[in-house]
């Protein structure tokens, strides 16, 4: 424990010491950028009230043991929550002692927005009507469920409060649980945020969000769910395999069209529509699959597969071949800076 204590001292004092030279340098670059909006007749997207709330009758109505999934799985009071639309939420499911992979987050890929020397320095103008500044352009938060140590406990609570960023759940940590935990971050996205689009990943995963951004300015707003799709995917029925699945949670022989859990990303329209059918069903063990599952009842969205820019089977990208890279894992957390200053080199050099 004492060794878990220092490492995330550690890499909280470097974490604090980057982030507040970052807030420096947005300070000074906001007053700047909002002068420039003022001028050319713009301003910042203004606070938004979000009016979404679960129906109170419908909770009532649910048995005990659905009843206690939805506390579990709703945000705790001290998780963040939005003063302003985002264009792009970004879910990261996380574990409580996983200290190191989130600070290498926060230091690099989820904090690019801001940084005072990328593009996304000046507005983002997704149409005529919708003008996003950098620090709205892209939300990036953790999700965590609790843990029965105390003292991993303890740095959790302190790291939220340095940080803001961290969605906390009633759940406890087990890998069984994942379904919980991407529930958590989808209600947390749809009742306690706002974005016109939302991607779910994880913390051994590096995100590319300048050409992500980009590709999905030019997708629908509606009806949209992206990532490295399988389809007719056999269910596994033998007891000793990780991703066994009995017939009462699934009687197929294969599994519909769903995005795997390393990355994907819907439209607004989508998750609210899943939120709204998914109260009193069954868990299914793997969230992907209780993700894609919940999908397919909604007869006009299909996955749309992008293999090649979700990369979860990544071996390594060089040059120009990162602005087609949205998303790659596995990324250990001491490449994620080398992999960021790469795909930033590949944005100011490739055509």
């Amino acid at each position: 424990m004492l060794r878990s204590h220092a490492i995330f001292i550690a890499f909280l004092a470097i974490a604090t010491v980057t982030l507040t030279f970052l807030t420096i340098l947005i300070t000074k670059e906001s007053k700047s950028r909002n002068a420039l909006s003022a001028c050319n007749g713009y301003e910042s997207q203004i606070p938004f009230i979000l009016d979404r709330k679960i129906d109170e009758n419908l909770l009532s109505n649910l048995n005990e043991h659905s009843r206690h999934i939805e506390s579990d799985t709703t945000p705790l009071e001290r998780s963040p929550k939005c003063k302003r639309e985002a264009f792009l939420i970004m879910l990261v499911v996380s574990s409580p002692d996983g200290f190191v992979r989130r600070n290498a987050i926060r230091a690099t890929w989820g904090q690019s927005y801001m940084r005072s020397n990328y593009k996304f320095t000046n507005n983002l103008k997704v149409s005529k009507s919708e003008m996003y500044l950098p620090e709205d352009v892209v939300k990036t938060v953790f999700l965590i469920g609790s843990s029965p140590n105390k003292e991993i406990t303890d740095l959790v609570e302190t790291e939220a409060s340095v940080f803001g960023d961290i969605v906390i759940g009633g759940l406890h940590e087990h890998y069984r649980n994942l379904t919980m935990k991407t529930r958590l971050g989808l209600k947390w996205a749809y009742y306690h945020c706002k974005a016109k689009y939302i991607l779910k990943t994880d913390d051994d995963v590096f995100v590319n969000p300048y050409p992500l951004v980009q590709w999905l300015r030019a997708q629908k707003r509606e009806k949209f769910y992206s990532g490295w799709c399988n389809f007719n995917s056999p269910v596994v029925r033998d007891p000793n395999n990780k991703w066994y699945i009995s017939e009462d949670d699934f009687a197929g022989s294969n599994y519909p069209g769903y995005c795997l859990g390393g990355g994907y990303v819907m439209s607004d329209d989508v998750l609210g529509r899943i939120l709204a059918i998914s109260y009193g069903r069954k868990l299914f063990p793997m969230e992907d699959l209780y993700v894609g599952l919940l999908i397919k009842e909604l007869a006009d969205v299909q996955p749309s597969d992008n293999k090649v820019s979700f990369n979860l089977i990544f071996d390594g990208a060089q040059g120009c071949r990162y602005n087609t890279l949205y998303l790659a894992h596995p990324v250990d957390p001491k490449d994620q800076l080398k992999m960021l200053l790469e795909a930033e080199l590949a944005q100011r050099t490739c055509k």
